[in-house]
């Protein structure tokens, strides 16, 4: 039997890299994560349903794993601690919502002949220090407010939206599985 000599071996593909280009490939990841993570901020913080679109995303692909015949072994506990779970981090990172979602604050807690606009407000409290608060406020045709919506108001119905939303993506990942099949 021959004996292979490491060194009659071809070089592998990696091994002909040279180190400048690794150097300069794991400095362009790490910047690109870097770049990830805080162009998803910046979305959470200033474009309109941003959070929502993440969150569906996620929600999706998460829900997916849940309805395939590996994770229907899981059951319903662990369904319902991972609905729970979507659910607060709906309600913690989509305060602002979107228009679909603010509809019903709007039919549930504006008076009648009203609409529901969100606003931002950014305080300087402190140097260094931006706050930015999100208000929701009834306002009539005339323009003059009617009613300002509390923070509990706006985290409830978000906890709610998101475990229809939940439900809904686990449903539907399902049926979709099951029509594949």
């Amino acid at each position: 039997m021959k004996q292979i000599n490491p060194h009659d071996q071809k070089p592998s593909f990696l091994s002909k890299i040279p180190s400048i280009a690794w150097i300069i490939t794991v400095l362009a990841t790490l910047a690109a994560g870097i770049g990830i993570i805080i162009g998803t901020f910046l979305g959470i913080a200033t474009i309109e349903g941003f959070a929502s679109m993440i969150l569906l995303v996620a929600g999706y692909f998460y829900f997916r794993g849940l309805s395939s015949p590996v994770g229907e072994q899981t059951g319903s506990f662990v369904l319902a601690i991972s609905i729970i779970f979507f659910a607060l981090m709906g309600m913690s990172i989509d305060q602002p919502g979107n228009f679909l979602y603010n509809k019903p604050l709007e039919m549930v807690f504006c008076p009648p002949q009203t609409v529901l606009l969100r606003g931002v407000d950014t305080y300087h409290l402190l140097p260094g220090r931006t706050d930015i608060v999100q208000n929701f406020a009834c306002y009539d045709l005339a323009g003059e407010n009617k009613k300002e919506l509390g923070i509990f108001e706006i985290i409830i119905t978000r906890f709610v939206e998101y475990v229809v939303i939940g439900y809904i993506l686990f449903f539907s990942t399902k049926f979709i599985q099951k029509k594949k099949s």
